[in-house]
């Protein structure tokens, strides 16, 4: 039978009525009783659902919607966390464990972490069929200790003049071509408070098409920064001016720092294990860096409309499922 209004709940929702269904019917109004009126009625139709189950299909079917609800929980952790993080809490283990963590990965998942895995590793992986014979008590032990390394997502404040939860949804990919647009905005507005000259100069030697965005955006700000403020993100990237792709990703990680300087630590985590390893390690290392004078809510804005001025381009995805 459809079971549209159960898949429709959230993972917790669809949980707790499992629970009730499988160990505490007896407990049922107790429990409902106890929950806000917004949610008992959210289950009611779920609920009913659940009731209409035919008597000989009822254990199977709520057995296997229990193994749905626990895959799905189990897949939660990898949303917003870049393969590359995973790979390299594998690079110490030995192959045949990394080999057992790596299966019981989604798949999607599992292909991805399978980019960042040396070769060499890979060769020494045990058959298929040697994993499947390990049994499930200590298989799941592994599971569990391994992700424990990683912090588990917390629901990110709302964050006033743009929900930045956003770009942790957001195909790896699409959160990466934002943050060099990021670098664009930060280095125009930078240069835009800065002698002529030293922004002719540095057009000079900056790749023509980037030159031409920088030039484009430099014309559009209305509220240039201090030349404190410049001074600080010019001195942030000199170290890689040769460099046009590090330059810009650098500029716009310190950029996306400073739009979160007013935030607790688990959204600055959140941010970073969504980007990769080595861009992650150093958002985080901005946040030592306090860049007090620029007003986070406006950047904040402004990173909001950057990823809605790119998706109407159409030069991002949109939001992974």
């Amino acid at each position: 039978m459809a079971l549209s209004a159960f898949y429709q709940l959230p993972l917790s929702e669809q949980g707790l009525l499992l629970y009730i269904e499988l160990f505490a019917d007896q407990q049922r109004d107790n429990i409902l009783s106890s929950l806000s009126d917004d949610i008992r009625t959210s289950l009611q139709p779920a609920q009913t659902e659940l009731k209409g189950i035919a008597p000989e299909q009822r254990l199977s079917t709520l057995s296997g919607l229990f193994k749905h609800v626990r895959k799905s929980c189990e897949q939660q952790l990898y949303i917003g966390l870049h393969p590359s993080w995973i790979a390299y809490e594998l690079h110490a283990e030995q192959p045949y464990m990394t080999a057992l963590i790596i299966q019981s990965m989604p798949p999607t998942v599992a292909e991805q972490v399978m980019k960042y895995i040396p070769k060499q590793i890979i060769d020494l992986f045990p058959p298929k069929g040697l994993l499947n014979s390990i049994s499930e008590g200590y298989r799941q032990s592994v599971i569990n200790h391994f992700e424990g390394r990683f912090p588990r997502n917390k629901k990110l404040k709302y964050l006033q003049a743009g929900q930045l939860e956003t770009l942790v949804h957001l195909t790896h990919h699409d959160f990466q071509h934002i943050i060099v647009e990021l670098g664009v905005h930060e280095l125009a507005e930078a240069f835009k408070s800065s002698p002529k000259r030293t922004f002719a100069t540095f057009l000079k030697q900056t790749h023509r098409a980037l030159a031409e965005r920088l030039i484009t955006h430099a014309k559009k700000v209305e509220f240039p920064p201090s030349p404190e403020s410049a001074k600080t993100t010019l001195t942030i990237v000199k170290d890689v001016m040769q460099n046009d792709k590090e330059l810009y990703v650098k500029a716009g990680l310190y950029r996306l720092a400073k739009a979160l300087i007013d935030q607790p630590t688990h959204v600055w985590e959140t941010m970073a294990y969504a980007l990769h390893r080595g861009w992650g390690k150093m958002l985080l290392e901005f946040r030592s860096d306090s860049p007090t004078h620029d007003a986070p809510e406006s950047l904040r804005r402004d990173i909001h409309h950057v990823v809605e001025k790119l998706a109407r381009r159409g030069k991002i995805k949109g939001l992974t499922k």
